[in-house]
């Protein structure tokens, strides 16, 4: 495997997954055989290398050696309405991302829901597209405690896919508990999200991964409403945690949550002021839910997702 490169791509959860993948990788690199290397990168250098891998799953439009990208999601062909561009803008960055996918030497998705998209939109062969999922990795560790507090967590950036007028909605109704408050926490995306000026809804802005571990342990539970998710990241790491995970039913979360926390319809609010009641309310649901994601947690991890690329990149080159 000698000779096989890291690009290091950017943006908020992607970020966190091409540092995780590339120190994974550089746990496995006693032969020198990985390096990091970034996209201002000479190109007759990039295009030698024995493999590179694209964490954003964008390839260069001049790069013409083997590429490997990480596809995360596709929402720009189903949804555009959820990307802030210009029509001329999105209709580069659609062709050129196909045009990388076509032209790749495998793909890897971060879900099946991103793998059955990627065969929808382009013309690569199914059995050159392979899920590999994540995992995560925790600043604080695993073993700190989880003292739970009367409120609930939403977590992630503020934009329309997410969907937070929806719990929003449930909170200012006043049929969740008295007592218990909404806590947001993520930055500002696009999209003029308002968070409503209510005295159980708390804004607290974007924070740091140590402190965005604190209000999850802290949480009674962690709400999902998204419309689409790719694969779920936050939902890994609470039920990692321990923390109780209320998701929609929508894209990917089914697949990484399963019955490690509570799937629901966005068509049916009152199943998610019932659920989110029980957790504060009856201990042993809560406890059992608890296990079980800790349980489901179990089956990710950055150590099986890089067995399966470079097995797979060994495999293709």
């Amino acid at each position: 495997m000698r000779g096989l490169r890291h690009l290091h791509g950017a943006g908020a959860g992607i970020s966190h997954v091409s540092r995780e993948l590339w120190q994974e990788l550089q746990c496995r690199n006693q032969s020198g055989a990985f390096y990091f290397i970034p996209l201002f990168a000479r190109k007759d250098f990039m295009s030698s290398m024995y493999g590179v891998i694209f964490p954003t799953g964008a390839i260069p439009l001049w790069f013409r050696g083997r590429a490997f990208p990480l596809v995360h999601d596709l929402f720009i062909f189903d949804h555009p309405e959820w990307f802030p561009q210009r029509f001329l803008q999105r209709l580069f960055t659609t062709r050129s991302f196909l045009y990388g996918l076509n032209r790749a030497e495998h793909i890897f998705a971060v879900s099946e829901d991103t793998r059955r998209s990627i065969s929808q939109y382009t013309r690569v062969a199914h059995d050159k597209i392979t899920t590999v999922y994540q995992g995560v990795v925790l600043s604080r560790g695993e073993q700190q405690p989880v003292n739970p507090q009367d409120y609930f967590l939403l977590l992630g950036t503020i934009e329309p896919r997410k969907n937070l007028s929806f719990v929003f909605d449930l909170f200012i109704s006043g049929l969740v508990t008295r007592s218990t408050r909404l806590i947001v926490a993520g930055p500002m995306g696009w999209g003029n999200i308002s968070i409503p000026k209510h005295p159980r809804i708390e804004y607290v802005g974007e924070v740091p991964e140590s402190e965005k571990e604190v209000l999850l342990r802290g949480a009674c539970g962690l709400l999902l409403p998204s419309l689409a998710e790719g694969f779920g990241r936050s939902a890994l790491e609470a039920m990692k945690l321990g923390i109780p995970v209320i998701a929609s039913d929508a894209g990917a979360l089914p697949e990484v949550v399963k019955d490690g926390g509570i799937l629901l319809s966005l068509d049916d609010p009152s199943s998610w002021i019932i659920s989110m009641r029980r957790l504060c309310e009856d201990v042993a649901y809560r406890e059992m839910t608890i296990r079980r994601g800790i349980r489901q947690a179990e089956c990710f991890s950055w150590e099986k997702t890089v067995d399966i690329i470079l097995a797979t990149i060994k495999s293709s080159c």
